[in-house]
């Protein structure tokens, strides 16, 4: 396999992909190739084989490591991390909590939430992702309340300041991109709102449409069949 430190194309087992090897960003070298991930979009990813400078070795994403998104094996965050508790002292807020979960969903693989994030290239910017304080000096500027949660304006775009927002828990879950729309009468409502026009469980509401049921029958009084087809 031919290599050179200038990240041009190579030809061999990673063709198409460019060569990181010997190269350093921030606290990783690459060491060697390791693997291509696939998305479930059909996007290729390489991952390599990386040393930190602390001396531990581990397998990052070459795009992360390269731009900057991942700086170290992890011990720059641990680091960063510490310092936010011991200066700010909300490492047991709800608020750090949201900046934590927010992370695992877009940089941690374990998480039940990955898929939906991370493993979509949705990722958080550096000024959040280093450093909590940031993050918590945007939040009470931009309205956060104990009620509210962080939601993406683009739901295609990354965690940062220009594309989020504090909105309800009922306004997050009416503009997820999973949410189930039914038209009655020509308008488009979410399950959310015809659980308060009708007074009927979204619960219910979710399985009818799960059934295959659309229009007027998602919200057919409970214990009646569907309406009859004309």
């Amino acid at each position: 396999m031919e290599r050179n430190n200038k990240g041009q194309f190579i030809k061999g087992g990673i063709k198409g992909f460019k060569d990181y090897t010997g190269i350093q960003k921030n606290q990783l070298t690459f060491i060697e190739f390791s693997h291509i991930y696939t998305s479930p979009s059909g996007n290729r990813r390489p991952y390599w084989k990386v040393r930190c400078t602390c001396g531990n070795e581990t397998v990052k994403s070459a795009y992360d490591v390269y731009s900057g998104h991942t700086k170290s094996c992890g011990c720059l965050h641990k680091t960063n991390t510490s310092k936010a508790r011991k200066k700010h002292g909300e490492a047991d807020t709800r608020l750090y909590y949201i900046w934590e979960n927010m992370k695992k969903r877009c940089y941690n693989p374990k998480s039940d939430r990955y898929e939906n994030y991370g493993a979509r290239g949705i990722k958080v910017c550096d000024e959040w992702l280093e450093d909590y304080s940031n993050f918590s000096e945007w939040a009470h500027a931009s309205g956060y309340e104990k009620h509210l949660t962080i939601e993406r304006k683009d739901l295609n775009q990354n965690y940062c300041p220009e594309n989020c927002t504090w909105i309800t828990h009922k306004e997050q879950a009416q503009n997820r991109s999973t949410n189930k729309w039914v038209i009655i009468d020509g308008k488009k409502y979410s399950p959310i709102e015809l659980e308060e026009l009708y007074k009927i469980p979204v619960k219910t509401i979710y399985a009818r449409i799960a059934r295959g049921d659309t229009g007027e029958n998602v919200v057919r009084p409970l214990g009646k069949r569907q309406f009859k087809k004309r």
